[in-house]
């Protein structure tokens, strides 16, 4: 109970923007959402291992000579990859990462898996490094592609006489391809094996080509910022991370009990706003109110983290006064019940996330 108020008071924060639409308001809720896959609640502490190291050395390095990419800028791209994996685990609720210095070589291709590990590598990994599974960069793969075009702009000069120019446009496109398995030790299982694409682009503007090429970021520097992107984009798969997910608040002017607690939700105060909403539901008789009284109750109920009661306000919302966006709603809540079951159990330590 200690780690469900934790996220409901301290780390569930709300930031409100007016909408488009006419009496409501638009909040943002920071919410904890589930990993993909779940561990076994037996890892908290995983080895980051770099085997993607290729066992041709030589073929690498006429690969790297075909492609013009430094020798050694394979090695950098997957240092920061698991340096940029590293980093997410420190930010990780549930998982912590080691990582590890060494290069293991594999008898794969950069995209192909190559044989798994023995699992008696694998415990002697674990037993040096305290760990109770082995994340092992197994496959890795990176790609540059620069184009450039050409097309008329129009600029003005200083008597406001329009101007045709030929300006120059340059796009660097960096891909990383990545694949990872986890060997769960004490369960002596796989426990995923994951190949993804990550990529990134930068662009530069000028008035010849060559200005245009030049305006890019350094290929290398832009090949191990992506690497280390990607590291981080695999942590989201099997750690739970903090989103952000919108809401609407319905409002309404003047001093009634649905007004105030409107803007005593704005202020945050939802305790108070729970209140004066309940009080509108005493003091109206219009089906329309009591519709988005209970709407925002429900809304309540959620930012407290209670659930139960947030599902048990919608479903009044529409049934006993037809509320058109309660049904969207609900479909949410239910989304978030699934998910908050599933992010109990990947947070081992960690009883009654839902009350």
């Amino acid at each position: 109970m200690k780690y469900f108020q934790y996220i409901t008071s301290s780390l569930l924060f709300l930031i409100l923007f007016l909408s488009s639409c006419s009496g409501t308001r638009t909040i943002n809720l920071s919410l904890m959402k589930p990993a993909i896959i779940t561990l076994d609640r037996s890892i908290t502490t995983i080895a980051l291992l770099n085997r993607a190291l290729p066992a041709d050395k030589q073929t690498n390095r006429i690969e790297s000579v075909i492609t013009g990419e430094g020798i050694n800028q394979d090695k950098q791209g997957r240092q920061h990859l698991l340096e940029g994996l590293n980093y997410a685990f420190s930010q990780s609720p549930n998982l912590k990462g080691v990582l590890l210095t060494d290069e293991l070589t594999g008898d794969g291709s950069g995209t192909t898996f190559p044989a798994p590990l023995t699992w008696d590598v694998i415990e002697k990994i674990c037993q040096e490094n305290h760990t109770d599974a082995v994340i092992a960069l197994e496959t890795y793969d990176s790609d540059c592609i620069i184009t450039n075009v050409a097309g008329q702009v129009t600029t003005t000069n200083a008597f406001g006489v329009s101007i045709p120019n030929i300006q120059y446009h340059a796009n660097q496109k960096i891909t990383i391809k990545a694949g990872f398995r986890i060997y769960d030790l004490k369960n002596r299982k796989i426990a995923d094996e994951y190949t993804y694409s990550y990529w990134r682009s930068w662009d530069a503007n000028a008035n010849n080509i060559a200005q245009a090429l030049s305006g890019l970021i350094n290929k290398g520097l832009a090949i191990n910022q992506t690497c280390y992107e990607a590291g981080g984009f695999y942590e989201k798969r099997i750690s739970p991370t903090w989103i952000n997910e919108q809401r609407m608040l319905y409002t309404r002017a003047g001093n009634s009990p649905m007004a105030v607690g409107s803007r005593m939700a704005i202020v945050g105060n939802w305790t108070e706003a729970s209140t004066y909403w309940q009080q509108a539901l005493t003091t109206s008789t219009k089906r329309k109110l009591l519709g988005r009284a209970t709407y925002n109750l429900a809304l309540s109920s959620e930012v407290a983290g209670d659930l139960f009661a947030a599902k048990d306000w919608i479903s009044k919302s529409y049934g006993m006064y037809n509320n058109p966006n309660a049904p969207q709603y609900q479909s949410v809540l239910n989304r978030r019940y699934n998910e908050l079951i599933r992010l109990n159990q990947q947070m081992q330590n960690v009883q009654d996330t839902i009350r």
